[in-house]
């Protein structure tokens, strides 16, 4: 692609890729040990680089070919992360961020065995017809609300608007829900919180 048809790309398409490079490699960076001022042009640059043509083809056009695009949630988890960086937002507790990464790990192991052929059950199938889907996030939603959960609430909400939307070229409602690199890392961070401690504990005993 030349760097005319990347500039002829509708941004339609292109806002995705252009903010999952940036914040990707925001954060990434070891950008928390400059002043925030430097880490706003430091942001606003990865920005502009994601989109300058670099032997014939923009960096997120080409980040976009390996990994195609991720899930609403998982570009809303980046961005959520670069401002808890700049210092504009809290982490969250470390409880609701838990109970996200349960949620996250339980939505991958439903959905990525099928792929694998280890199920005769492919629930991917029931994101072009999402109904039923759509209430069970919907209720989902709900607990994490009773549970004062926002995070939780504003991602499965903004991923649901935006499957109204037809933000993305995808009209399954999984692809907006969950993707193998948000699916692995929920599954890591559990591994890392739960299992690794023990293991670590054990070998001091021994």
């Amino acid at each position: 692609m030349t760097g005319i048809d990347t500039l002829a790309v509708p941004w339609s398409t292109l806002w995705q890729p252009t903010l999952t490079f940036a914040t990707l490699c925001f954060l990434v960076l070891p950008s928390h040990r400059v002043a925030r001022r430097w880490q706003f042009a430091l942001l606003g640059g990865l920005g502009a680089l994601a989109l300058m043509p670099i032997n014939g083809i923009a960096p997120a056009i080409y980040l976009r070919s390996v990994i195609d695009d991720l899930a609403i949630t998982t570009v809303l988890v980046l961005s959520l992360a670069t401002l808890v960086r700049l210092q504009l937002l809290s982490s969250p507790p470390q409880l609701q961020q838990t109970e996200l990464l349960w949620i996250f790990a339980a939505l991958a192991l439903i959905l990525y065995p099928a792929s694998l052929g280890l199920t005769y059950f492919d629930p991917y199938r029931l994101g072009y017809a999402p109904r039923p889907l759509l209430v069970v996030m919907g209720l989902l939603s709900l607990v994490l609300l009773w549970r004062r959960n926002l995070i939780g609430v504003l991602l499965f909400s903004v991923a649901t608007l935006s499957f109204s939307l037809e933000l993305k070229q995808s009209e399954n409602y999984w692809d907006y829900l969950i993707d193998a690199g948000l699916g692995t890392w929920a599954i890591i961070a559990l591994l890392m919180r739960s299992g690794l401690p023990i293991i670590a504990a054990r070998y001091r005993k021994a």
